[in-house]
């Protein structure tokens, strides 16, 4: 576990968006503390993600025995 908040949201980044180690701490030094460092999606980006979610994953749900 990283010892730092910087360290932790640095290490956050890195394994959510593949960045290289170096590249996810310069990004969050660029931020401010507290401050998204991913942004928010816009409604194109929810409603490609809805459509994979119900393609992928919810076909393999099955309720009849829970």
């Amino acid at each position: 576990m990283k010892a730092t908040v910087f360290e932790r949201r640095a290490e956050l980044l890195r394994l959510y968006t593949g960045l290289p180690g170096q590249s996810a701490r310069r990004r969050v030094e660029a931020t401010e503390s507290g401050s998204l460092l991913i942004p928010q999606p816009d409604a194109d980006q929810l409603l490609l993600e809805a459509w994979v979610m119900a393609a992928l994953v919810w076909r393999r749900i099955i309720t009849v025995h829970p």
